[in-house]
């Protein structure tokens, strides 16, 4: 089989973050982390709570404002209240700094995750480069002992050279093509 197309090394990269499952995840823990950090700084703020009334009272039998029983009247009130509990001042604060330094570890994590899968990608991808450069010069290395084979053959025929010459190249060759058997297989495994 011919070999594969290589991408470049950046879009081997670019591919490897968007589809690693482990930056997804650190990006996950990085965003709750920054969430968990600002609802400590939320906590650190007054509690205001706003309560509002209407009250109507009316006297549907005396329909006559004269009657001294007559009770038709409505009455509003809006009640404002803000707190702040002065003692949890120092445990708000100390979450607070908990979460920001959690944040901080968080996005840490997630460029250690993403420095890790580039080193992995360029790693595998300088090592699949190198394999590649092997099996090339191991197919020009049997290419060009296939041809001294046959010239020492030739010369044998001619009794130019002894046998021993002929069955060295044979051997040499045979180490080639098997180093070159081995160079496919790893590349094969490596694009795998």
């Amino acid at each position: 089989t011919p070999p594969q197309e290589m991408l470049p090394l950046r879009e081997a990269l670019d591919l490897a973050q968007q589809h690693n499952p482990r930056l997804r995840a650190a990006d996950n823990r990085a965003a709750g982390a920054e969430l968990s950090s600002k609802s400590a700084r939320g906590a650190l703020l007054p509690h205001a709570q706003i309560v509002a009334g209407l009250t109507k009272i009316r006297n549907p039998d005396n329909k006559s404002e004269t009657n001294s029983d007559y009770i038709n009247q409505t009455s509003k009130s809006v009640t404002l209240q803000v707190s702040q509990n002065v003692f949890d001042g120092l445990m708000r604060l100390s979450n607070l700094a908990r979460s920001k330094l959690v944040a901080v570890r968080g996005e840490q994590d997630r460029r250690r995750v993403e420095l890790d899968t580039a080193e992995s990608v360029q790693r595998e991808y300088f090592k699949l480069m190198r394999i590649r450069s092997d099996r090339q010069a191991y197919t020009a290395s049997v290419s060009r002992l296939g041809s001294q084979k046959e010239a020492a053959h030739a010369f044998y025929r001619l009794e130019m050279a002894p046998r021993l010459t002929v069955l060295q190249v044979e051997t040499a060759l045979a180490q080639a093509e098997q180093r070159l058997s081995r160079a496919k297989s790893d590349e094969q495994t490596q694009i795998t």
